[in-house]
């Protein structure tokens, strides 16, 4: 009767176990939901306005960026490249739109990418993109001899809920390593001396101190947290 008992309440501790994980588990989707409810903005002419003077102050070394991607004891360079899956070709560029669903609708349907590489590796691959936000070589952090980029895709959307994302080549493929949720408008600058302090940075979002890569991840402003706290960047080696 006793070893009944004892499974009883085995069972039944498991059972409640099993629902405060899934109730977790459903806090953390509704929690995700709200943070993209809160930063889902329409992307007016206005925001297109100050995107197009960012990408205009945009030196060569934030677009095409050097480091050691591929071996540890040669330097590469990366290209950034507007792709049209549709016609298989590259772009020289994308056309101009007044009207944002237009764009939008240009490269949907042209099923435009932006391709991060050089002549003789696999690109990094994001569909349904028009630009880069941000890219930048961070150095070596996982201690593998080669250095990773952090990356921020301008995505044919009407939110301001996006992602910063870390990679590394291994393996003749570029691996997701680490990615983190930022309020994308931190991104735009109204001055060139904000420009040009945050240029290797994200705003409130994404920096370094002496040899250490710091990050901030929007969600946890909706955990609890007084504002969005910065934590230490810690990147496994790649598999």
């Amino acid at each position: 009767m006793k070893r009944v008992f004892l499974f009883s309440i085995t069972i039944f501790s498991l059972f409640l176990f099993s629902c405060k994980e899934d109730s977790e588990n459903e806090n953390k989707a509704a929690l995700k939901n709200q943070v993209k409810s809160k930063l889902s903005e329409e992307k007016t002419k206005d925001i297109d306005t100050i995107n197009s003077n960012f990408e205009e102050n945009t030196t060569e070394e934030s677009v095409f960026i050097k480091g050691y991607f591929y071996s540890s004891t040669k330097i590469d360079t990366l290209d950034f490249k507007t792709f049209s899956k549709i016609k298989n070709v590259y772009l020289d560029s994308i056309p101009s739109f007044e009207d944002f669903e237009k764009k939008v609708d240009y490269i949907y349907t042209n099923e435009i990418e932006i391709h991060i590489t050089n002549k003789n590796n696999n690109p990094l691959k994001f569909e349904n993109a028009s630009s880069l936000y941000f890219i930048e070589n961070i150095g070596d952090n996982n201690n593998d001899g080669l250095d990773e980029i952090a990356v921020v895709v301008n995505y044919a959307d009407q939110s301001s809920y996006n992602n910063c994302k870390i990679y590394s080549y291994c393996n003749n493929n570029w691996k997701l390593l680490f990615e983190f949720s930022i309020n994308e408008m931190s991104l735009f600058f109204e001055n060139n001396e904000d420009f040009i302090k945050y240029k290797n940075s994200i705003k409130d979002h994404f920096e370094k101190k002496g040899n250490q890569w710091y990050y901030a991840d929007i969600e946890m402003a909706y955990e609890g947290t007084n504002g969005v706290a910065f934590k230490k960047l810690k990147l496994e080696k790649c598999k």
